[in-house]
């Protein structure tokens, strides 16, 4: 097979979305290539980035038509990681069960 992309959780070989100036790191694609998560490092110089620090890329593109590309430092790589466990993790019913979303429950409300 000649070509490089490929689905699931795996080693990136290239940027999904065919750019040059990001190294991907990390990235999870759907079978038919039409949705992707990717996480990446920024290959220009941090003095002619909008923010110096901001060395990492995340983008995410659904076939619902989301299409995102966010540019992060470490601090901000780390929070979102954060908040995503937190969430699956609050998320994730006991013993199997399914959830039932609880709309507007919040803190006691």
């Amino acid at each position: 097979m000649n070509d490089p992309r490929h689905e699931g959780f795996f080693e990136p070989k290239y940027c999904p979305r065919g750019r040059t100036d990001c190294l991907a790191l990390a990235q999870i694609i759907s079978a038919g290539h039409e949705s992707f998560m990717c996480c990446g490092e920024r290959q220009e110089p941090p003095e002619v980035r909008a923010v110096p620090q901001d060395a990492y890329r995340f983008c995410h593109k659904s076939s619902e038509g989301v299409d995102v590309m966010m540019n992060h430092d470490e601090r901000d790589m780390a929070h979102i990681a954060a908040v995503y466990a937190w969430a699956s993790a609050c998320t994730i019913p006991p013993h199997g069960e399914p959830r039932v979303p609880v709309l507007g429950k919040r803190n006691g409300t």
